[in-house]
């Protein structure tokens, strides 16, 4: 029996088209979100070395939004006086954007900056000799978005060498500075409010005949307090001197730990979910770290002797609430390692370049991976200054990794 085929019509042939081309489409859209999300969660990595006719030495890295660096150095090479204050803006491969020099004639040197909100002027704060014959100042500088300074402040007395070392913003948008003086007798501490205009709002210190005092780190907790951490420097064993201020800058509790070691305290960082403090310090050469807990009792202790450090660790808190750490070893190579809150190493990598470098200060970065700035010596140059980019877990293909 013969059966004839019905002819397709039109508008079927049509739809099927249509189908396709949207099924297309969609396939299309998928992938090309796949592959941004992969793309942007994709941690970069990169070596680079920044240096001028002299030694330029790194202290800090700060992040931007638009996922780009700010370096932060003292440089010999090319400046005003004897030394100078160099800023560096990078890129996420490296490359430099821009860089800026401050400085007098006599010597500067940075010791910490913090970004504004706006993220096109910073506050610098540092030492300099320009200003008091010869003797060392603190200064506070405010730059605006074309690296102009705005204004600058200058903290010190006749024949006493002062150093703005640490600045953080308050809740109320002013900011806290630590610095330390240094005169014949001994060594103290001052910490000032200043706010935005650079008006000094307040002013504090602490220093006298029986302790000496040597400041280095700010640590936030809870309540609105500060902690001023310092390390009282004696003949013998070293002291830990911590100083509980309110945000008036108001003396509430000191406290002096004494551990019968020599150590040198770097930072501490506060653990709000634990009310625990880690505390970064040096003993002789090596990583010497403490956790305490809220009554400064130790939990644990412990000395990292695969590491050296020359003028101590950089030590940070990582976004899953653990804490990696840069500095260098006895094979003059960079380390970068990773703990857990027990003190234990999740990961430990010793960056190979047959040259004499030592991690100086390291940064989580906005891909989950690290930067690391570090001092790396030239024998043209003295020391230049080297930037390693890592993955999440301290990877990074330029460089030639050796095992712990």
């Amino acid at each position: 029996m013969y059966v004839r085929k019905k002819k397709s019509k039109p508008y079927s042939l049509l739809r099927k088209v249509i189908i396709t081309v949207v099924i297309v489409i969609i396939a299309v859209i998928i992938f090309s979100i796949t592959f941004n999300i992969i793309n942007s969660t994709r941690c970069s990595t990169f070596v680079k070395t920044f240096g001028g006719k002299k030694g330029d030495y790194i202290k800090l890295i700060l992040q931007t939004n638009d996922k780009k660096y700010i370096l932060f150095s003292t440089t010999l090479s090319n400046g005003s006086g004897q030394s100078d204050i160099l800023i560096t803006k990078i890129n996420n491969k490296g490359d430099k954007i821009w860089e800026n020099k401050y400085g007098w004639e006599g010597d500067e040197a940075i010791r910490d900056a913090i970004l504004l909100p706006d993220e096109k002027s910073m506050i610098i704060c540092g030492s300099t000799s320009s200003f008091d014959d010869g003797y060392c100042d603190g200064i506070v500088f405010k730059t605006d978005q074309d690296g102009k300074i705005v204004w600058k402040k200058i903290i010190g007395d006749k024949n006493i060498d002062e150093k703005a070392l640490k600045i953080i913003r308050l809740d109320d948008g002013n900011f806290l500075v630590l610095g330390g003086f240094f005169y014949k007798k001994g060594m103290g501490m001052f910490w000032i409010k200043i706010d935005i205009n650079g008006n000094i709002l307040w002013f504090k210190k602490k220093g006298n005949n029986k302790y000496n005092i040597k400041p280095s780190s700010i640590t936030k907790i809870n309540g609105n307090k500060y902690i001023l951490v310092s390390t009282i420097i004696e003949k013998g064993n070293n002291q830990i001197y911590l100083l509980k201020i309110d945000s008036n800058g108001n003396e509430i509790e000191e406290k002096i730990l004494n551990f019968n070691k020599k150590l040198y305290i770097q930072n501490m960082i506060y653990n709000s979910i634990e009310n625990t403090f880690l505390i970064n310090s040096s003993l002789g050469q090596n990583i010497y770290l403490l956790k305490l807990d809220d009554n400064y009792n130790i939990i644990w202790s412990r000395l990292f002797s695969e590491t050296q450090t020359t003028w101590g660790a950089s030590m940070i808190k990582s976004s899953d609430n653990n804490y990696v750490i840069t500095c260098g070893n006895k094979e003059q190579n960079v380390l970068l390692f990773k703990i857990d809150n027990n003190g234990q190493i999740l990961w430990f990598k010793n960056y190979y370049r047959n040259s004499n470098d030592e991690g100086k200060i390291v940064l989580e970065t906005f891909d989950k991976g690290y930067i690391i700035g570090a001092w790396t010596y030239s024998d043209n140059n003295g020391y230049d200054i080297l930037i390693i980019k890592t993955d999440n877990v301290g990877n990074c293909p330029e460089l030639d990794l050796k095992s712990k």
